[in-house]
């Protein structure tokens, strides 16, 4: 099992090989991992992780461990790629690096992210029952990741015309595959 900081110099380490120009903000970077530890969930069945997640009372999420002091230094600002002078890639559990992969793909083939982020955050918060500063159970997310996010792309993917995700995806059936093979 990785941590959370290594899991987030492993993306930063991806946008530096593709010299990505930019990095991702603290509050971006804990929505990744968010993402991250939920398709986690669909393809190894387990946590990437054991740090949780917790809803804030604006409706973004925040994961609770040394992250947030760790990179609060560079509040809305992109995270510097100086972070990864110390990053020693052997602190990425090899099951991890998988995960972690797909989901960088899926992030950079969203043409609005911020309008995936809204879908997802949306339906996770009506899921999770709008508990604000409450930890969120791994379990839920499991459960929102593994059966109710499918669903919501299978309906959306159906209802192609009408569709908030295919709307704002570059590649929708190449984001849809990478996760949901059978969709």
């Amino acid at each position: 099992m990785s941590n959370s900081l290594a899991v987030s110099k492993y993306f930063l380490h991806l946008a530096y090989i593709e010299n990505a120009g930019e990095t991702f903000s603290a509050h971006r970077m804990q929505e990744l991992l968010f993402m991250t530890q939920g398709f986690s969930f669909v393809i190894n069945d387990k946590p990437l992780f054991e740090e949780n997640f917790i809803f804030l009372s604006n409706k973004k999420i925040a994961i609770l461990s040394n992250f947030c002091h760790y990179f609060e230094k560079y509040g809305a600002n992109g995270i510097n790629f100086k972070e990864l002078s110390n990053f020693n890639i052997d602190e990425v559990n090899i099951k991890s690096v998988d995960v972690i992969q797909k989901t960088y793909v899926f992030y950079n083939l969203l043409d609005n992210y911020n309008q995936i982020r809204s879908i997802i955050y949306n339906k996770f918060f009506q899921f999770n029952n709008s508990k604000i500063d409450v930890p969120i159970n791994n379990h839920d997310i499991k459960i929102f990741f593994t059966e109710i996010l499918p669903n919501i792309i299978k309906k959306e993917n159906k209802e192609y015309q009408k569709s908030l995700l295919r709307k704002y995806l570059k590649n929708p059936n190449k984001c849809y595959h990478i996760f949901y093979k059978d969709i």
